[in-house]
């Protein structure tokens, strides 16, 4: 199988080309901007030409043989109309959103995200298609940004552990119960974050590949 990564930045794709690897399913890479800061300001303010961009790649990964599309990254997922676009170009689109869209047993809810559009739009998402009582939602650029850059000794430098105890000690009818994990960068960290957080994580990446499997 091959199949087309698409994402907003250069980690992102290079994460997901690494994942699908392991499987050994063939992938052509197809990264939307240089930076973090360079997709969050096609999200704002290029709606059209990010719809344009996307669907001119999925026509040009079709001719290089490409049999599904692969978007690893749930910011651009949520910038761009691409269940329409598949249909269009009659091609398969597999990305975060159906994850979220299918939330089982959380009744308070704690969203990740790159930026407050995509944070915005998570919650809208959920709380849409989901019963959820209450939520709380960060965006935040600069955890992406050490990520992006792949620094060193990433959780403490962006104090994972400081931000789950501020999650955990909210108590009262608000209490969180459940982290979503809504950015496909925070993803490279989720199997950290699972061990130091007695809160149901909620990481997108495995269905996405059982999805994309099936």
């Amino acid at each position: 199988m091959k199949v087309a990564v698409f994402a907003g930045t250069k980690g992102d794709t290079r994460e997901g080309v690494k994942i699908l690897n392991k499987f050994g399913i063939s992938t052509i890479e197809y990264p939307f901007s240089n930076t973090p800061e360079e997709q969050t300001r096609m999200q704002y303010f290029s709606r059209e030409e990010l719809n344009k961009m996307f669907e001119k790649n999925v026509q040009q990964a079709k001719t290089l043989g490409a049999e599904k599309i692969f978007v690893y990254c749930n910011s651009l997922s949520l910038s761009v109309d691409y269940q329409e676009i598949g249909k269009r170009e009659k091609i398969e689109i597999i990305t975060p959103l159906e994850t979220y869209k299918n939330l089982k047993d959380v009744k308070n809810l704690a969203i990740i995200a790159a930026n407050g559009f995509s944070a915005y739009s998570l919650d809208r998402l959920v709380t849409e298609n989901n019963v959820i009582n209450s939520s709380i939602c960060i965006g935040n650029m600069p955890f992406v940004a050490k990520i992006e850059a792949e620094d060193d000794d990433i959780l403490s430098a962006l104090n994972i552990q400081g931000f789950l105890n501020y999650i955990e000690g909210i108590n009262g009818e608000y209490g969180i119960d459940t982290l979503l994990i809504g950015c496909t960068h925070f993803s490279k960290l989720a199997d950290e974050i699972k061990s130091m957080t007695k809160l149901n994580v909620v990481d997108p990446t495995e269905n996405m590949i059982k999805e994309l499997m099936s």
